[in-house]
């Protein structure tokens, strides 16, 4: 459960975006006009759980949003806002601690395949993967 002082604390934390963008109106669900007369869109992006992917595949996404801002010619202005926070525990993935090398490694399985996806090497877990229990 989160704690009232953590929303308050999030909320504090925030800026207003009215004090970087003079809204005057949606024109609908993702345009809107400014008080200055300008257009502006919004994009909602989702991230990816980079931790499950190689470096090929964090090479395509990149790409991608390369290409994606290559659209846009130099008279447009991208402005980002990240807001990032964990939203639960992460289903359907387990993680174990074995060794590597002699090594402490960690291991994250698929639960509903078993098939193992990544390896941390050291003492730190992957974040908001439950715990497999040892076999008895």
């Amino acid at each position: 459960m989160v704690s009232l002082a953590r929303i308050l604390r999030d909320y504090r934390d925030t800026g207003s975006v009215n004090s970087l963008l003079a809204v005057w109106g949606f024109v609908d669900d993702y345009a809107f006009l400014t008080k200055a007369g300008h257009v502006g869109l919004v994009y909602r992006v989702r991230g990816s759980d980079y931790e499950c992917l190689d470096s090929i595949q964090r090479r395509d996404i990149v790409h991608r949003f390369e290409a994606a801002l290559r659209l846009l010619d130099e008279s447009c202005r991208i402005y980002q806002y990240l807001c990032k926070r964990r939203i639960g525990a992460v289903k359907k993935r387990t993680q174990l601690k074995g060794k590597l090398m002699g090594k402490t490694a960690w291991t994250k399985r698929n639960k509903k395949g078993g098939q193992f996806m990544a390896v941390k090497k050291g003492k730190k877990k992957f974040k908001g993967v439950r715990k497999e229990k040892r076999a008895a």
